[in-house]
């Protein structure tokens, strides 16, 4: 096989590779989006539709109920910090990855990931005996330089060789950055962290599911014991000593304690004077004689006769 062939060879062989390389990363930041937007687009509407629901059960606070109502408001932050972890991690695969030849240059790669990397780094300087990729991107820098001075046939096969490198180490990053990608994809549905991040989320809806139920039943169970109690009451047969504790005292009503018998009088007959005028105006209003509301009227005088004696 002649030089010409061999190097045509890689050269297909290096743009087939990081053809597939560039399709298989595509197809996976792809699939990464379409989980993301699933995982957190359902956290997010049982966060509105239960969650936010739940709230109408819990406020407002009946008394004693106070440790409930936390629960079911640390339930609440629960499920928010779910999703909004859930979204970040799958936003960070989305987000932009350049790959290079100097792995100093990539802060975004963690430790593990950067292992990785320098692996595939490897292979392909140790195949063309070089020290690292780095190295290997100088010689076909060092090819195109020489180029400019070489005669035209040399200079051509100058130049393809170093066209031919370009694409090798194109393809080895490409096929890096897939591997780091499926990973990720790996860790942000099935990791340690993803994992942790859905307990918290569902611990988060039994929290509040549960807090919402018990206030909801205090304060159901509220309703009937005080409806018992006032039927109880409303009975001619039932003696007030025999009602249980749970039912308190009854209501009397309120009287002004510091209000004088003669306050008392002057009260009515402003009382008895607005009836009056009213009823004056619903006869005028109706064509009734007003002789219909002397009765009020009768009254202030007799009110008036009590109190000047």
């Amino acid at each position: 096989m002649s030089d010409s062939e061999s190097s045509s060879k890689r050269t297909n062989q290096a743009e087939g590779a990081l053809k597939n390389a560039t399709e298989a990363t595509e197809a996976l930041r792809t699939r990464a989006d379409l989980a993301g937007k699933v995982l957190a687009g359902g956290g997010s509407t049982l966060l509105t539709a239960f969650g936010i629901a739940q709230f109408s059960d819990i406020w407002p606070i009946p008394p004693g109920e106070k440790p409930a109502a936390v629960v079911g408001v640390a339930g609440f932050l629960a499920m928010v910090l779910g999703v909004l972890g859930i979204a970040y991690r799958f936003w960070r695969i989305g987000g932009s990855l350049p790959f290079r030849v100097n792995l100093k240059k990539m802060p975004d790669l963690t430790e593990d990931e950067k292992a990785t990397t320098q692996l595939a780094y490897d292979e392909l300087a140790r195949l063309n005996n070089v020290t690292s990729l780095s190295a290997y991107e100088a010689r076909a820098q060092r090819l195109e330089r020489i180029a400019r001075w070489l005669p035209v046939t040399a200079a051509d096969r100058a130049r393809v060789e170093a066209s031919l490198i370009y694409t090798e180490i194109l393809a080895t990053l490409a096929r890096a950055k897939k591997s780091v990608l499926r990973n990720r994809v790996t860790k942000a549905v099935r990791g340690r962290g993803a994992i942790a991040l859905y307990l918290l989320f569902v611990a988060g809806v039994l929290s509040i599911a549960l807090a919402g139920d018990k206030i909801q039943s205090e304060r159901t169970d509220r309703i009937t014991v005080a409806k018992a109690c006032a039927e109880a009451r409303a009975m001619e047969t039932t003696v007030e000593s025999e009602l249980p504790d749970i039912c308190g005292a009854p209501n009397e009503p309120t009287t002004d304690a510091d209000e004088t018998p003669d306050q008392t009088v002057v009260s009515t007959n402003q009382q008895l004077a607005a009836s009056l005028t009213k009823c004056r105006k619903l006869a005028s209003i109706k064509k009734i004689d007003p002789a219909a509301c002397d009765p009020i009227g009768n009254a202030i005088v007799t009110l008036l006769e009590v109190d000047s004696s």
